[in-house]
């Protein structure tokens, strides 16, 4: 009885809470079910467990043994809850499960309503019929592992991971109205005309002009910047009754990272209302100058990837993926590491992840969760580009409204003609006209971008460096950033594609968050230092060799965008697959190991500095030159004073200040010559400048060295030697 009336207090915030307006009521079903398993396809007499909606089956209590893996324990998992509500006065009852994975199947009171196999997109049923007033209950059930599924399904295959945890992973909605009833909305805008146009989809309606009225206010502080009502002819939008028509905007504010302003847009008919946030902006790649644009200007990214699947089987995960809060956090963060752009990789989170990039201010590519390989005869045989061309368009019609959502990413590092041949099927749905990346495959548009990965730290699984260390053998001249569709998918024509580039992976050279190597990259470090170092050594130089190919990276200017790989995953500690790893050393609280912090908040400054030298040592040399790069990100012209340190240890042997200026999206290149110090050692170049309470800085290590030498030697000294440096002076 209290479970009872518990549940009946919830129901009443949320229909109090969660009301569009008098016109629709959506009340939200998370909460606490029930959940049972069984084997058989039948509804299980006894459900013994509770488990959070949304969240994952490895949520419930007590906990079932051997999740996400196939067993012969179980096939199935069954959730229950009951709900009460009272829709007599709705014509039309909508239940809808924003994400369940993998596949599900509906009874509301008894009566099945239907199924859905899609696992990242929206399954919507209409339930008015099997509605009672008071309780009803809800009964849905799940595939145990995603090898159940039809083959023609993406379920999101992945290398990486052990295991594929089923569940209801995002909100679940009961949607009560009346027609003309408001199916769905896709908001163009249009800033060069501060104008947004509406496309309007209805389903229901009996006249054949259909009134619309509309109201657009700020989502910060409520103020009403259009208001008024038209009357449309219905016509057919891509194959649906529907109405289109703009919506003026004076004085338009537009959104971007640095000033994410969002507008709210309420669409009302007769006895239906419909809401939907959005931001004034528009983005492109530009074939010409190979550049990605924000509201028609320059807009260089900075960010990296988050891996939500991979982090679902992490062993700290908990309920992290569904805490609003520490999201908001864990964005924090990133704004705090510089980065304005991120991907969503291999997988999607739960809809209010995109509520907040919105709010908060980045530029999201948003992936496909496919992910085959370099290998086309492991790319699906199953699927037709009819069929995946499907979940496509249901993805962009749940995504389209949403500042953040920039680019579609149809695959990841996958070899196959069919994503292509999918995504143009779907193209033209999007009135917006996003690029679309397109993985490891050919890219469809010439201002569609190219995804790269240039992992040359890759290349020491098996073999050691030169003399002049790891970076010198690869990073000495400007690159074009490779591993891409040029080398693994190449033209006809056998050249390279000139289409924009992105890199959104690197570097290789991963730590777990003990600070060890992961099992992929400790032959990487084997190779390079032949000896084990200390925890503190390896996110040492973790931390410098990631930054200093971020620095690298952005100042050539080969590129569109730089995403290091990666911000949230998993990390397993040297178990099986622990291929790569994020860089936290305290995921519930948020904190970064402190010195990978350190450095990536100076390398992905919006200004920023490479010291563009990468010997290891010096013998002969009387001079030495340090050439030094500098870019701005930023539109504004950019003037401060750089410094330039020689030192040794923490003495300071020489130092000289420059007044540079940058012009918007600029560069300044410069060369000081150093006199080889005399002493034998180990120095440091280190070149900074002070901006927003923050040393940006890039530095150079060396050492002076008597004589040559033929063989690579471990510099495993000079990096415990720097932790204790850096560890002395915080």
């Amino acid at each position: 009885m209290k479970n009872y009336l518990y549940l009946v207090l919830v129901v009443f915030l949320f229909v109090q809470c969660s009301t569009e307006s008098s016109k629709r009521t959506t009340i939200s079903l998370k909460g606490s079910w029930q959940i049972a398993q069984s084997v058989i396809d039948q509804i299980p007499e006894k459900f013994e467990r509770e488990i959070p909606v949304p969240g994952l089956v490895d949520l419930a209590l007590p906990a079932f043994d051997s999740v996400g893996v196939k067993t012969q324990i179980r096939n199935y998992f069954w959730y229950k809850t009951t709900f009460n509500t009272n829709a007599e006065d709705s014509q039309i009852a909508i239940l809808k499960f924003h994400k369940v994975k993998y596949g599900l199947k509906a009874w509301i009171n008894g009566f099945e309503i239907g199924e859905s196999m899609l696992n990242f997109t929206p399954a919507k049923f209409q339930v008015k019929e099997f509605l009672r007033e008071g309780e009803n209950e809800l009964i849905v059930r799940v595939f145990a592992t995603p090898d159940m599924l039809p083959d023609s399904i993406v379920w999101g295959h992945d290398f990486e991971k052990l295991k594929y945890i089923p569940g209801i992973y995002d909100d679940v909605q009961l949607i009560l109205t009346n027609p003309p009833f408001i199916k769905n909305v896709q908001l163009v805008p249009q800033i060069e005309e501060s104008k947004i146009d509406v496309l309007c989809w209805l389903e229901g309606t009996k006249q054949k002009n259909q009134i619309l009225n509309y109201k657009i206010t700020e989502v910060k502080g409520g103020a009403v910047v259009a208001k008024g009502k038209v009357t449309k002819e219905l016509e057919k939008i891509d194959g649906e009754d529907g109405a289109q028509f703009s919506i003026e905007i004076p004085g338009a504010k537009l959104w971007s990272p640095e000033n994410p302003f969002l507008y709210e847009l309420e669409i009302q008919t007769e006895e239906d209302s419909y809401k939907s946030n959005f931001g004034m902006r528009n983005f492109r790649f530009n074939p010409e100058t190979k550049r990605a644009e924000l509201n028609n200007a320059l807009y260089y990214l900075r960010g990296t990837n988050i891996c939500i699947f991979r982090f679902s089987e992490d062993a700290v995960r908990n309920d992290l993926i569904w805490n609003k809060e520490w999201v908001r956090g864990l964005y924090r963060k990133m704004k705090d590491l510089h980065y304005n752009s991120f991907r969503f990789c291999i997988g999607f989170p739960p809809g209010f992840w995109y509520d907040l990039a919105d709010e908060m201010g980045f530029v999201v590519q948003d992936e496909y969760p496919i992910w085959y390989g370099a290998r086309p005869e492991m790319f699906p045989t199953t699927w037709t580009a009819t069929e995946l061309a499907f979940e496509y368009s249901e993805w962009m019609k749940e995504r389209w409204n949403h500042a953040c959502v920039l680019t579609w990413d149809a695959q990841n590092e996958s070899l196959t003609d069919l994503t292509g041949e999918a995504l143009e099927l779907v193209r033209h749905l999007d009135r917006s006209n996003r690029p679309w990346d397109n993985g490891y495959s050919p890219p469809m548009r010439e201002s569609d971008p190219i995804e790269t990965h240039p992992y040359r730290l890759q290349n020491f699984l098996g073999k050691r460096p030169g003399v002049q260390g790891p970076l010198f053998d690869y990073f000495t001249e400007k690159l074009i950033p490779d591993n891409g569709p040029s080398e693994l998918y190449p033209p006809e024509d056998g050249g390279i594609y000139p289409n924009p580039i992105i890199i959104n992976e690197y570097p290789f050279y991963w730590l777990n968050r003990d600070g060890l190597p992961t099992g992929l990259t400790k032959y990487i470090y084997q190779n390079i230092f032949q000896e084990e170092l200390s925890k503190e050594a390896y996110q040492l130089t973790h931390a410098q060799v990631v930054a200093k190919l971020t620095q690298y990276w952005r100042a050539y200017r080969t590129s569109a965008g730089v995403q290091h790989f990666v911000m949230l995953g998993y990390s397993r500690g040297q178990n099986e697959k622990d291929y790569t790893s994020d860089n936290f050393v305290d995921v519930a609280n948020l904190k970064l190991e402190p010195q990978f912090e350190k450095y990536m908040k100076s390398a992905m400054y919006p200004v920023c500095i490479l010291i563009d030298r990468w010997e290891e040592w010096f013998c002969k040399e009387t001079q030495i030159e340090i050439p030094v790069k500098l870019i701005n990100d930023n539109p504004e012209s950019w003037k401060n004073r750089v410094t330039f340190q020689l030192k040794k240890g923490e003495d300071i042997l020489s130092q000289l200040e420059k007044e540079i200026e940058i012009p918007g999206y600029g560069s300044f290149d410069f060369t000081e010559t150093i006199d080889r110090p005399k002493e034998f050692g180990f120095y440091t170049v280190l070149v900074s400048f002070e901006e927003n309470g923050e040393t940006i800085f890039s530095e150079y290590n060396f050492e002076v060295r008597k004589t040559e030498v033929k063989q690579y030697e471990s510099p495993s000294k000079w990096v415990d030697k720097q932790f204790i440096h850096a560890k002395e002076n915080g």
